[in-house]
């Protein structure tokens, strides 16, 4: 998070100080660190969701050790345009390639290949980085809340999802041009202790998970 360091590095030189106490003239590097630190999250949670299917891919896994909802939402843009389009031609040449892609996991035993799975679809429903979006996107690996059990010694599991919460809300006002919205960086210091703890916990969940399915860490 070299750019979050940058901004600091220039909350600091602005305001004359790196003590305690109010900062002034630095409510937009404030505003600016929370929209970076957000954006960093949720590419996060998109790569280490797209690098544990890759990882599933790579080792050959059996289609039938696949999430059933994984495949079907990878197909959903296919399917989408199959249902939407009025053009013949289309319609027979968007079935085809629908039928061909559903066809590597008809048998559960086929081990599954490089890119069969588009993770495309799915990444983009993530949008922001909420814990309900979390959860939702990480089901597609099996997991029923990926969040249960985030947690360490200075942070419950609530506080984990509430500042999380907090902090996508944030970005949100921000990005909305909501100006009445008052940020501090000893905020941005706390959301991204609660980023980079859930983010390490998440990886660690994810190895492990794809360790039991593989037989190998995947990184």
């Amino acid at each position: 998070m070299e750019d979050i360091d940058q901004l600091k590095a220039a909350h600091d030189a602005a305001s004359g100080s790196t003590g305690p106490g109010r900062r002034w003239n630095t409510e937009s590097l404030n505003r600016a660190a929370v929209v970076l630190l957000c954006a960093h999250f949720e590419g996060f949670l998109e790569d280490l969701f797209r690098e544990s299917v890759a990882s599933m891919e790579n080792a050959h896994v059996p289609s039938g050790s696949v999430p059933r909802v994984l495949v079907m939402e990878a197909l959903s843009e296919d399917a989408r345009k199959l249902s939407q389009s009025k053009d013949m031609g289309d319609r027979v040449a968007t079935l085809q390639r629908l039928m061909n892609r559903i066809r590597p996991f008809v048998d559960p035993t086929r081990p599954i290949q490089p890119g069969e799975i588009d993770t495309t679809p799915i990444t983009r429903s993530l949008e922001n980085p909420t814990t309900e979006k979390v959860k939702a996107l990480y089901s597609h690996l099996g997991f029923q809340d990926i969040l249960d059990g985030v947690s360490w010694r200075a942070a419950g599991n609530q506080s984990v999802r509430r500042n999380i919460n907090e902090l996508v809300d944030l970005r949100n006002k921000i990005a909305h041009g909501e100006r009445e919205v008052p940020v501090v960086w000893a905020d941005v210091d706390r959301y991204r202790k609660y980023v980079v703890g859930t983010s390490g916990i998440l990886d660690a969940k994810l190895r492990d998970h794809l360790r039991s399915l593989t037989g190998a860490n995947p990184w």
